[in-house]
């Protein structure tokens, strides 16, 4: 999918739909991988110990915003667990709220 890196640290879309692609991506590999639990998958995404990630309030506001319980098995054909721990990282990793609208993910989770 096409991109234009202007940042060394992190792969940039062109399309924002291939952002949300790629982290969906991510967590079917994760959840494959055997991190498939909401503190799991953060653990992994944001490790504690590196870049001052605040690992344990991102899982516990990943695990508000989606409402599922952090040490709950996610599966990846859920489609809506999917969305929700995919909007709610999306909201987390941004500061602001609803950054995935639902045809964006439907589409994303399609081609994923």
């Amino acid at each position: 999918f096409p991109s234009h890196d202007t940042d060394s640290t992190f792969v940039q879309f062109q399309y924002f739909v291939f952002g949300v692609r790629a982290m969906l991506v991510l967590l079917k590999n994760y959840i494959a991988g055997g991190h498939n639990t909401t503190e799991k998958i953060i653990n992994r995404w944001a490790p504690a110990g590196v870049d001052n990630n605040p690992t344990t309030s991102y899982i516990a506001q990943v695990a508000f915003s989606s409402g599922i319980n952090p040490r709950a098995t996610i599966s990846f054909a859920n489609k809506e667990q999917i969305r929700k721990i995919a909007k709610a990282i999306a909201d987390y990793e941004n500061g602001k709220s609803n950054v995935i609208n639902d045809s964006t993910f439907d589409y994303a989770y399609s081609i994923a």
